[in-house]
């Protein structure tokens, strides 16, 4: 008969190898909302929790200096550096030994500050733009534990974006945004579990950029922008074990 930290380990070794053969990224949420909640019905080694977090956004991105119809400078944009991250959601932990997989589906309010100078009429001023995303993140990592408090975990996020507000959309009807739906990132950090309450420190960078393919007068137009995110999520498991 299997233990339960055999079991953890199948589990974890098909769902990764599930995950690996979709090409379709709808579909690997999918699968991995599945194995949450067969995980969290079937295996007594479970830990399922609420989790929220806060995060701080750096951002290395070009600056763009934007032409009109003529060819004639008119605006220049650049990215600010910092920018807000609110988390909510759950998290679903497997243990298989030391080691352990964690999947954690969330939910995120970001935004991304763009600021804006005309060129041609503001003699050097500027404004700064914001534009707010609503999304759902889904984190699939694998940790381990030392000394049964601190935890060394890793991993890959999806994050796919469901609603979109753009102030500069608003403010001028040269510029269009066809942000990419899908960001894919890397994340690690240490967290500490006290009792039933999880805290964790973790740094994102993102894989292939945030997909900012914009049209300004007709024009396609790219930040070529990389996100960087600290994050600090405080969490408490209300089934299972630690």
């Amino acid at each position: 008969m299997l233990s339960q930290y055999d079991t953890g380990f199948y589990i974890i070794f098909a769902l990764f190898r599930i995950i690996i053969s979709y090409n379709t990224y709808p579909m690997r949420f999918l699968i991995v909302a599945l194995f949450l909640i067969i995980g969290s019905t079937t295996l007594k080694a479970q830990a399922l929790g609420l989790r929220i977090g806060r995060g701080w956004t750096m951002m290395r991105a070009d600056t763009l200096i934007i032409k009109n119809t003529n060819q004639i400078d008119t605006f220049q944009v650049a990215l600010e550096k910092g920018g807000r991250n609110i988390y909510a959601g759950l998290f679903f932990r497997l243990p298989a030994g030391p080691i352990y997989f964690e999947i954690e589906p969330m939910l995120s309010s970001f935004e991304y500050r763009t600021r804006l100078e005309d060129l041609q009429e503001w003699n050097g001023g500027s404004i700064m733009k914001r534009e707010r995303f609503t999304a759902i993140e889904v984190s699939a990592g694998i940790g381990f534990v030392c000394w049964e408090t601190l935890r060394f975990q890793g991993g890959i996020t999806g994050q796919l974006w469901t609603n979109y507000i753009s102030e500069i959309q608003a403010f001028t009807p040269e510029y269009q945004n066809d942000w990419d739906k899908i960001v894919q990132s890397y994340y690690a950090g240490v967290g500490l579990d006290i009792g039933n309450v999880t805290l964790d420190f973790q740094y994102e960078s993102t894989l292939n950029g945030i997909g900012d393919n914009m049209t300004f007068f007709g024009q396609p137009y790219s930040l070529n922008a990389n996100r960087q995110r600290l994050t600090i999520k405080i969490g408490v498991i209300i089934v299972g074990a630690k």
